[in-house]
């Protein structure tokens, strides 16, 4: 039996609250908005009208308005430049509530940018048509290594957990590893989410991995249910980890904790999806803030994917609310009798 709806509506209602630190690379999301004119005469390419431009927190920043967005008292740590997109980023924060304190500027550095122009026409969902991604910054200057050390040492005692969005802009040095590692070992929840560096992070709590992300640590890919089962396992000794949470895309997740067998759990909600972009942000947030809340690990995955499954359906890196993880969890009540019916390795 997996466990029971009323279990995980109490803790939903449990996660408002929590203390978090968010330490990772924050990107700004541009977004801009176009609809269809005409073909130009220049090129054989569209032409199209512009109508409005948003910028949203990504990356590391997306993970924060998650954390926020289901309640928890978030401090965030990172760099953003001196320009339009980092103040921006900053802005959106504050009026979230979130405490930036830890946020540094890079003098002299824009901040990370994604742009995206999506295209449409009135009442329809624009497509993105095309991507531009600006600047490509390698590590923080030694001096800004040392005050980001200072500040989450100021941090510790005040957060319940850390969580580190490792998008590999550089951000999370070996030095800041160790250190968030050190909250882990002296009984700190630490739950990370790193693209391409999962090495770096052996003894956490809990990873949250995507299915290429874990093929790619391993050196093989994960293909099969015989192959998820096997690299699951090896990924969580070799990392010496309590938890790992595998995401699959449209296969759900599988949850990997010390002492248990694996659980796959299955995707909640409808199968079209408007938008995956951040979906493994709000997984990490959901987890860290369940973890802090006294969810075991089946418990956290499914409010995480449920969490999951509500940004998906919304437009770029977006967050879901408590009346929203709520909605989604009353979705999922017929599957959660079935969450470890895919646990058995041989099949």
């Amino acid at each position: 039996m997996g466990p029971t709806l009323e279990r995980l509506e109490a803790l939903s209602r449990s996660l408002p609250g929590r203390r978090l630190g968010v330490v990772g690379d924050l990107i700004a999301d541009v977004y801009i908005f176009a609809r269809p004119s005409r073909l130009s005469r220049e090129a054989p390419v569209l032409v199209v009208q512009y109508l409005e431009e948003k910028v949203i927190p990504g990356s590391a920043a997306n993970t924060a308005m998650n954390a926020a967005a289901l309640g928890g008292e978030v401090r965030v740590l990172g760099t953003v430049g001196e320009d339009g997109p980092g103040r921006a980023v900053l802005e959106t924060f504050r009026k979230a509530g979130l405490e930036t304190s830890g946020v540094l500027a890079l003098s002299g550095a824009g901040t990370v940018t994604k742009t995206r122009i999506l295209v449409g026409d009135p009442g329809r969902t624009p497509q993105q048509v095309i991507r531009l991604d600006r600047g490509t910054r390698k590590g923080v200057p030694p001096d800004l290594e040392k005050r980001l050390l200072e500040k989450i040492e100021e941090a510790d005692p005040e957060v319940d957990g850390w969580l580190v969005s490792d998008y590999e802009f550089g951000l999370v040095t070996e030095a800041i590893a160790a250190r968030i590692l050190r909250s882990a070992r002296e009984g700190k929840y630490v739950v990370v989410d790193s693209r391409h560096r999962l090495g770096l992070f052996k003894g956490a709590d809990a990873l949250c991995p995507n299915q290429e992300e874990l093929g790619e640590f391993l050196g093989r890919p994960l293909e099969t249910r015989e192959a998820i089962l096997e690299g699951g396992r090896a990924a969580l000794e070799t990392l010496e980890a309590k938890v790992l949470f595998l995401t699959l895309g449209n296969q759900g997740m599988a949850v990997f904790s010390r002492g248990g067998d694996p659980v796959f759990l299955p995707v909640v909600g409808p199968d079209q999806v408007t938008d995956v972009s951040g979906a493994g942000d709000t997984v990490a947030a959901t987890i860290l803030l369940a973890r802090c809340s006294g969810a075991d690990p089946v418990e956290a995955g499914w409010l995480a994917t449920c969490a999951a499954s509500v940004v998906v359906q919304k437009l770029g890196a977006a967050t879901a609310t408590p009346s929203e993880l709520r909605k989604a969890l009353k979705k999922a009540k017929p599957l959660l009798g079935k969450s470890r019916q895919g646990k058995e390795a041989k099949k």
